[in-house]
This record gives structure tokens, C-alpha cells and sequence, in this order.
């Protein structure tokens, strides 16, 4: 992988990060409202009130020395860092890469004084996350479909979603599953919206994450990155297809299986132009029996646990693609309630079974149920009692993933949801908070995080058990 494309992909899932947890890292940040307050550390602030944090737009703006961006500009200027080398501290910090991706793409593959500059300058610190409107949905999808339909899928990728994903072809064809294709697909696309009379089609196309345009002797033409795997669209609420994700055939050391389908990397260099950045969209996975369809929803992490827990369940899911990128995830809920006309009593949260001792996955995963048990009444929903409503974290101990375990332990075709071991979301919550205050206080360690990472799960694998939890 280029260092630009793995720099694209941290990037992403940085921006997704709360722009609050990583500041708090670095100075004390007072709620109120919808924002944060704190002392600005740029200049001699001594009362709150200039400094601001708004999480929604993901940015910090001090109105008396000017200062502003998003996170990462933050801690390159605490840290007298440029915005790259704080990309990547966050990075390491928060634990999106490890140490050997932070070696092989950094340490490595040192960034120009001129790939920084340009860098900065596209992304625009104080640039909101990416939050597409209808009429941008609408639009997107058109284009993504059109470009689908061009593609055919590949005997051995077939072959691999239907014995080690156990998806039928008809799913397969509904889903629209692909193989990646050679770039002579972007003449063909071009000339399919030419043929459907598409107008503006530079401008359509500027809009669409993963194509950009390349200098070929005195033309710039439109392509998109090479790659080999399979495509996979990501759907919102109402099906429209919002993003494109890869899984690629190989997955090196340090490489990632899973990548987007993005191209704001062209503008990284001279030699391209044009790209836009793909975000991390939220994906909603509908079960293919419409009838009795489950009044629990899933959160899960990739669309092959969400294919398994609709497959399992009857029960809509919907994956996130990376811990962190939960963002507008109660509006997706609101948009499925809407859509279906009916009200979800439970949410489980269904993440790898190493949440348990991954520190900084279980803290995006406490954030993201802490939103939603504040945004989301559970009360008057269905027949129910009301005890038994509610969010709920299910935890089982082998293998890794929901999707494995389902296919080792369930052979009919709809599972009993009371087979998991669920944990009411104040009961894990609470007994997780007690086992590390005592990891803590046994380290005897300023802070969790302090303690290095292999150590850290090590440790955590040892003494956190959930199934002596009542």
C-alpha cells in the first residue's frame, strides 16, 4: 500500500475520533450544551469562555488568539509537531495502528516538508465530517450503482463468499458483491453516463470518493487507484449506497485487509488532482425475509457479522468500520424506525470478543452506548416490560468474531437470542470500571493507557471475567 493510501485511511478514522477525548488528553474541558469550554493552553487564558470545542463540526476555535482546527491540528500545536506526525501520534495513541505500522509508514516513509504542506492545505483543518445531505445520497448512489453494473464477479471470489461467508448467490446478486476491476472500467463508466444522458459529468464525479483524475501527457483523465479484492457497498437507512469498501485478496504486516474505496490522496501530489475522501459511512444491513422481522437491533463491527446476524437472526444490523466510526448513528437508528414503522426494545452491542481487554475499543464502545442511552427512550417500546429493554453488550469467549461464532454454534437457519451471554450496559459498564480501577491500582499506574499495549491486553485478558459478572 502507498503511504498516501495509508495515510488516507488513518486519517479517516482519526477524524471520526471525539474531538473531546482527544483533547482531554492535553487540557480539562468543561461541558456546556452541545459544546466544550476550556483554557486555551495558546496564549495566557485565564477564564473560560473564548476557547470552544463543538464536537458536532469537530472543531476547537479560541476567538481571542484566533487559534482553530480540528483535533489533529490541536495536537500538532501542543506539540510543536506538523499535522502528519500528530495524525500519526493520535493514531498510536488511541490504537488504530500499531507500533509496526507506525514504523513502516512514518518512521520509513518520511513525509516532504512540500507532501506536508500540500497535505494540509487539502484537508482544511476546520473542515466538518463528512455528513452527506439527500440530495448528495441520491447522487452518490446513482453513480456507485451505475458503476456496479458494469462489474462482474470473479469464480474465486464467488467461491469465497459462498463457503467462507456462507452467503447464497442470490444474496450475492442482491448485495451486489464485485470484483475489483482493471481501470478500463472508468471508460466504460464515462460512457454509461453519457449514454443516459448524465450532465456535468467532471463535477459529478469530483463528488464520487474513490475516482480522480491523472495527467496523461497534456490531458487529465479520470481513473481510480489499482487494487485487487472484493467491493462491497455500504448502504445507509433508506439503501442508498454511500461508500465503496475493499477487501483485499492479501493481507501483509502491515497492510490492512480492509480499506475504502478513496481518492482524496490526489491531491497529495502534483501528479493528480480531484479526489474526495470516501468518510467512514455507517452500514444497514436489512434481513431478506420481510416478515417478523426482530425487534433487536445489532451493532456490529464489517458487513460479513452484519450478513451472518441477519442470516442467524432475522434482526437488522448495522456495522461500523472501525470502533470509532459511530458517527449519526442515532440518526440512522431514527431513519430505520421510520422507514419500518416500528420501535427497536433492544439494541447488543456485538463486537469482537477482545473488546474485553482492548482498553481503548471498549472506551469508543462505552461513548457510543453512552450516546445512545441518552438519545434513544427505550420506554413504551412494545409489549415488554420494561426491566428487560434497553442496551446490552453480549460477550461470548471463542472464537474472535460474532460471525464465527455463529456459524460454529447455530445450524438452523434462525438462532435463539437467549443463547448469548448478555450484559445490561450498566452491569458491564460498572463491573468494567471496577476491574480496571484494581488493574490500576495494582500497576500502580497513573493511567491505563501508561502501560504498553501488548502488556496492557495481557494483563487485561487475565483479570477481566464477564461470565462471573452478575
Amino acid at each position: 500500500m502507498e503511504k498516501q493510501q495509508f495515510l488516507e485511511n488513518l486519517l479517516i478514522k482519526v477524524r471520526d475520533l471525539d474531538i473531546g477525548n482527544i483533547m482531554g488528553r492535553y487540557i480539562r474541558l468543561t461541558k456546556r450544551g452541545n459544546s466544550y469550554l476550556g483554557l486555551c493552553p495558546f496564549h495566557n487564558d485565564k477564564n473560560l469562555g473564548s476557547f470552544v470545542v463543538t464536537p458536532y463540526k469537530n472543531i476547537f476555535k479560541c476567538f481571542s488568539c484566533d487559534q482553530g482546527g480540528d483535533g489533529i491540528k490541536f495536537v500538532a500545536l501542543y506539540n510543536g509537531i506538523n499535522y502528519i506526525e500528530a495524525t500519526f501520534k493520535i493514531g498510536l495513541d488511541e490504537g488504530l495502528i500499531t507500533a509496526e505500522e507506525y514504523e513502516e509508514y512514518f518512521q520509513k516513509r518520511r513525509f516532504t516538508k512540500d507532501e506536508v504542506k500540500r497535505i494540509e492545505k487539502t484537508l482544511i483543518e476546520d473542515k466538518p465530517k463528512i455528513i452527506l445531505n439527500e440530495k448528495e445520497r441520491i447522487e452518490r448512489d446513482e453513480i456507485f450503482n451505475l458503476f456496479l453494473d458494469l462489474i462482474k464477479l470473479k469464480d474465486e471470489h464467488r467461491e469465497y463468499l459462498n463457503k467462507e461467508r456462507n452467503l447464497s448467490d442470490e444474496i450475492i446478486e442482491k448485495r451486489k458483491y464485485k470484483s475489483y476491476p482493471t481501470a478500463s472500467y472508468m471508460d466504460k463508466l464515462i460512457e454509461k453516463m453519457n449514454e443516459i444522458g448524465i450532465e456535468d459529468i467532471d463535477k459529478r464525479l469530483e463528488k464520487m470518493p474513490g475516482f480522480y483524475q491523472k495527467k496523461v501527457k497534456d490531458n487529465w483523465v479520470w481513473t481510480f487507484p489499482s487494487n485487487k479484492g472484493i467491493l462491497m457497498p455500504i448502504k445507509d437507512a433508506k439503501g442508498y449506497i454511500t461508500g465503496l469498501q475493499i477487501r483485499r485478496d492479501k493481507k501483509d504486516e502491515d497492510r490492512g485487509r480492509y480499506i475504502w474505496f478513496s481518492s482524496s490522496f490526489a491531491d497529495y501530489t502534483k501528479r493528480y488532482k480531484k479526489g474526495t475522501s470516501s468518510g467512514s459511512p455507517l452500514d444497514v444491513l436489512y434481513p431478506d425475509k420481510k416478515k417478523n422481522i426482530n425487534t433487536t437491533l445489532f451493532i456490529t463491527e464489517g458487513r460479513f457479522k452484519s450478513e451472518a446476524i441477519v442470516a442467524k437472526f432475522n434482526s437488522i444490523s448495522i456495522s461500523v468500520q472501525g470502533v470509532s466510526s459511530w458517527n449519526e448513528i442515532d440518526k440512522e437508528i431514527e431513519k430505520i424506525e421510520e422507514k419500518l414503522n416500528f420501535k427497536f426494545t433492544h439494541i447488543y452491542i456485538a463486537f469482537d470478543s477482545d473488546m474485553l481487554y482492548k482498553y481503548q475499543v471498549y472506551e469508543q464502545l462505552k461513548k457510543m452506548s453512552d450516546m445512545l442511552e441518552k438519545n434513544i427512550d427505550f420506554e413504551n417500546r412494545g409489549n415488554k416490560k420494561k426491566s428487560t429493554k434497553g442496551i446490552y453488550y453480549i460477550y461470548w469467549d471463542e472464537p474472535k468474531g460474532i460471525d464465527d461464532f455463529l456459524f460454529l454454534h447455530y445450524n438452523e437457519n434462525v438462532g435463539n437470542l437467549n443463547n448469548f451471554k448478555k450484559f445490561n450496559k450498566s452491569i458491564w459498564d460498572e463491573n468494567y470500571k471496577r476491574c480496571v480501577d484494581k488493574i490500576l491500582k495494582d500497576q500502580d499506574v497513573s493511567h491505563l493507557r501508561d502501560i504498553e499495549a501488548n502488556k496492557r491486553e495481557e494483563i487485561m485478558k487475565a483479570k477481566i471475567k464477564p461470565f462471573e459478572w452478575k
